[in-house]
């Protein structure tokens, strides 16, 4: 199952960022208006959160949340062909100060919000800093996902 669904996902992400985006944009319609995926939790979280917005406003919020959900998983499959060229086109930093640190002999952390797709700033970092980067996180619950995910750092850290 993994190679059948790597391979599906590593053909997707030859797609141009362009036409991805209109791929998105129809899955968006499925996941919000027909599967409702996690609606009723959202809109709760939305109420509980700003409990002074209309409905109406929460629902507009919504739906940018799942625009947002949706275009983020997208990013990610389009990091299975993205090489360094890519990323540093996509995303900038001063990787300086991590030289600087590193010539002290010092570490440091770096926390990153979910404010933009963090996967491409991971990948950004993996190939721009020559220090070593542990990352933490959730595995996922679907075993094939969790090594096509995981695999994907891995792969690259290799450009």
């Amino acid at each position: 199952m993994y190679y059948i669904v790597y391979g599906l996902l590593w053909l997707v992400s030859l797609l141009p960022l362009s036409v991805l985006y209109l791929f998105s944009d129809a899955v968006y319609g499925l996941v919000f208006y027909i599967f409702k995926y996690r609606r009723n939790v959202v809109m709760a979280n939305l109420k509980q959160a700003f409990p002074e917005k209309s409905e109406k406003e929460r629902l507009r919020i919504a739906k940018g949340f799942y625009h947002n959900l949706v275009d983020t998983f997208i990013e990610t499959i389009k990091l299975f062909s993205a090489g360094r060229k890519f990323i540093n086109r996509h995303c900038t930093a001063d990787f300086s100060v991590f030289d600087k640190i590193y010539k002290e002999g010092k570490s440091c952390h770096i926390h990153a919000g979910h404010q933009f797709n963090w996967e491409w700033l991971n990948h950004h970092y993996c190939i721009n800093i020559s220090q070593t980067i542990v990352g933490v996180y959730m595995p996922l619950a679907n075993k094939t996902f969790e090594k096509i995910f995981s695999g994907c750092a891995v792969s690259m850290e290799q450009q």
